[in-house]
């Protein structure tokens, strides 16, 4: 009979697989503006929340909690009679989406309106982003 190793994660490692990607679909450009900021469609720890704030410090980030009340229109929406109340800033996102290996994630990534998957893999405890498939609407 094979025996594998125990297959564990935590949020830590749901949220840090989440930011590898986002950090890697954003860049290393210096990215201005205003933006919301959530991992798996929620706030996130403080730590994770300080190193978005470090890496891009030209940035004005916000937390996605004080998103509430907001839609994110994409620039545009069907006009249904119903006017939707449209975020005034972008929302980056990042979700884990699954873990079918040990060591290797998921996740989704972007920028309201463009993004898109990404497998990581955690190499001696830092996420690394292997390959990823991005676009926009």
């Amino acid at each position: 009979m094979l025996k594998f190793a125990p297959m564990s994660f935590d949020a830590e490692d749901m949220e840090r697989s989440a930011l590898a990607a986002l950090i890697s679909y954003i860049g290393s450009s210096d990215m201005e503006g205003e933006y919301y900021f959530s991992i798996n469609g929620d706030d996130h720890s403080d730590d994770i929340f300080d190193v978005m704030k470090n890496k891009y410090p030209k940035a004005i980030i916000h937390k996605f909690s004080e998103s509430e009340g907001y839609e994110f229109c994409f620039g545009m929406y069907i006009d249904d009679g119903h006017k939707p109340n449209c975020a005034p800033h972008p929302l980056m996102d990042a979700r884990f989406i699954a873990m079918p290996l040990w060591h290797v994630a998921l996740v989704s990534a972007g920028v309201t309106g463009c993004g898109g998957q990404f497998w990581v893999l955690n190499a001696f405890g830092r996420w690394v982003v292997l390959t990823g498939h991005v676009g926009c609407v």
